[in-house]
Formats: structure tokens, C-alpha cells, sequence
């Protein structure tokens, strides 16, 4: 069953073939009525460029999908994720970052709906829009702004058409494209050109190798997969059992958002990074609790030691200094672990 909420169609996270299969043929478009001929990008307008105060309001590009659906939907809105959330979708990568507001030299993203066939189309150049008005779509919203042409620190944001589904997709992440090609995707066209998840960061170590952190009492461990954009996390908190989670984290010039997935649900962080390009603050929501918390982490940028299994650095400083004035031990409480020394919270012994 379709939701009555706009939804993205095109491929979803990389998946078996008998789970590929089993996407659904929806009667959509006819691949010459949605997907026109290539053509040329506008050319940059003289000294067109990336400005830092528009990087810092860039928002994230998301992409959820729905296996019951065999459909995805990408979305940079408020309104367009919770759209998705409410119809069951999850989440599955940042595709990158559009800005929220119109900059110099940028064309809006605009999703356009067909109440007749419950399908998007998700387009920033005049050809799609013509296809999308010309085959009975409506336009629903501006998902964000992006530039027609390449600029620094931007990936090229790709359409590509799957005749077999009728279906189209944007995808800005070479993940994405893998998707597309190997579900025998078409590539269509650019429409545009996105800022790519910590393109932007002009201190510090980009995503790092782990990111210390602290919220509503717990103390995390985020441990990064490689060079990724995927964190294995894990939680201890005073007389609670460990909780571990999986997240998708994404940072765009001091703009920084991480998707949170576990058993039981998900959750939401936007943060904001520091000027030492290591220290992050913000809010978290997550589904199975009202309200917005707060949050501080600390991007490590590897050469100190890893913390031991059930622990973070400082929970071990802190439990040596515990140790050596005569106690049975302690833990960091109230701070953020920052390099792996308590910064800014107490150690309490036991």
C-alpha cells in the first residue's frame, strides 16, 4: 500500500537479488515523458563559488527507503522526512547537502507529485521540471538549493532511470550509483551539484577515528568503520545495561548531523562543530521518547590509545585516578571526553 505522503521512487540500499526482485512495478512515467534528452548545465555565473556562511546552513540530503515498499524516498525537508518516518520508511545514508536557503548562484531543488500514480520526482533543471508539469505532476515543495555547475567542495547530485521499474533516482554517493548501475540503471543526467559530507572542514580530522560523547547520562563510544561514513556506538550508564547502536554521521562546514538506528528505533542528532574542527554540540530526538536533549562529543583523530571493551578513555582515567587516591574505582560523569582526557565533567569514585 502507497502512502498518501509524497515518496521518492529509485533504488534502495544495495540488497540481495531475491530482495531486489521483489521491488515493486509501479505504472509510473514512460521513460521518454520523464527523462528528456541530456543537456548542458547553466554555465557558472562570473565568480560563482561556495561561501562559508552558506555552507554553514546546509542541511542534509537523506535518502530513506521502505523494504515493504521496495521504495525510496530522498528528502532535505522537515516536512519530507517526517513524511517518510510516518510512512514506515527508514533511513539509509546522507546523499549530501543541499543549503536551506538560496545563495549566489545556486537553483532550487523542487519535488514535484503525481496524485495518480503516488510517485515523486525530485528535480533542479529546467528539463525535468517540463517533464514533470508535461505528465500531470504537481509541485509540492523546495527541498533546498544546490548549484548548477561543479564549485569546490560539491559532488554531482545524478539521475538515473531503471525502464525495467519505471523508476527514477538521485543519488549523489558513489554507493548510491553501485545501486543503480548493478540494479541496471540508466544514467539519465546531473541535476545538480551537492555539498559532499565533510568537504567543508577547516580544522581538525574530518570524521576521525572515534568520537567521544556524553548525553542525558550515558557516556558513548563511537567507533568509525574505516574511512566511512559508518560508526559501530556504544552507551554504558550507571545501573543501566549497555546499549550499542549503529550511525551514519555526516558533517558539512560546521553543520553536523548523525542518523542513529538500533533495536527499538531511531534517533536524530544535529550538532554544530567547533572552531577547533574536534568538538561538537547539539540536540537529539529519538522516536520512542518525547522531547529534544542535548549532546557534546569530541572527535578523535587517532594516535591515542583505543579505550577497552564496556569503556571509554576517560571512564579508564578516571577509574586509575579513583584507584590511586585508595577507591574501588569510578568513571567520568557530566562532561565530554575530549582526546581521551575528562574535559569540563568530574570522575566519580566508587
Amino acid at each position: 500500500m502507497k502512502s498518501r505522503q509524497p515518496n521518492a521512487s529509485g533504488v534502495g540500499p544495495r540488497r540481495s537479488r531475491r530482495s531486489l526482485e521483489r521491488l515493486s512495478t509501479r505504472s509510473v512515467l514512460s521513460f521518454a515523458a520523464v527523462v528528456v534528452a541530456f543537456g548542458q548545465l547553466p554555465a557558472a555565473a562570473p565568480g560563482q563559488c561556495v561561501r562559508s556562511e552558506d555552507v554553514g546552513n546546509a542541511r542534509p540530503l537523506k535518502l530513506f527507503y521502505s523494504l515493504e515498499r521496495g521504495d525510496n524516498f530522498t528528502a532535505a525537508s522537515e516536512d519530507g522526512e517526517r513524511s517518510a518516518l510516518a510512512s514506515g520508511y527508514q533511513f539509509v545514508r546522507v546523499e549530501g547537502y543541499v543549503l536551506s536557503a538560496a545563495a549566489p548562484g545556486s537553483v532550487p531543488l523542487k519535488l514535484f507529485y503525481s496524485d495518480a500514480r503516488r510517485d515523486n520526482f525530485t528535480t533542479a533543471t529546467s528539463e525535468g521540471e517540463r517533464a514533470a508539469l508535461a505528465s500531470g505532476y504537481r509541485f509540492v515543495r523546495v527541498e533546498g538549493y544546490v548549484y548548477p555547475s561543479p564549485q569546490p567542495g560539491t559532488v554531482p547530485l545524478k539521475l538515473f532511470w531503471g525502464a525495467r521499474r519505471n523508476d527514477n533516482f538521485s543519488s549523489a554517493t558513489p554507493e548510491g550509483e553501485r545501486d543503480a548501475l548493478a540494479s541496471r540503471y540508466a544514467e539519465v543526467r546531473i541535476e545538480g551539484y551537492v555539498l559532499k559530507p565533510s568537504s567543508s572542514v577547516q580544522a581538525g580530522c574530518g570524521l576521525g577515528v572515534r568520537w567521544d560523547e556524553t548525553e542525558s547520562g550515558w557516556t558513548g563510544t563511537w567507533t568509525r568503520r574505516g574511512e566511512s561514513d559508518t560508526f559501530d556506538a556504544h552507551w554504558t550508564h550507571p545501573g543501566a545495561q549497555p546499549t550499542t547502536a549503529l550511525l551514519r554521521v555526516g558533517i558539512a562546514g560546521s553543520t553536523v548531523n548523525v542518523e542513529r538506528t538500533q533495536a527499538g528505533g531511531t534517533c536524530t542528532y544535529g550538532g554544530t562543530l567547533g572552531g577547533d574542527g574536534v568538538t561538537v554540540t547539539g540536540t537529539y530526538t529519538c522516536s520512542w521518547a518525547p522531547g529534544r536533549y542535548d549532546f557534546r562529543a569530541a572527535i578523535r583523530c587517532g594516535g591515542d590509545p583505543r579505550p577497552a571493551a564496556g569503556g571509554n578513555a576517560c571512564d579508564l582515567e578516571c577509574d586509575r585516578q579513583c584507584k590511586a587516591q585508595g577507591r574501588a574505582g569510578g568513571r567520568f560523569s557530566g562532561g565530554v571526553c575530549l582526546l581521551g582526557l575528562p574535559s569540563g565533567g568530574t570522575c566519580a569514585c566508587n
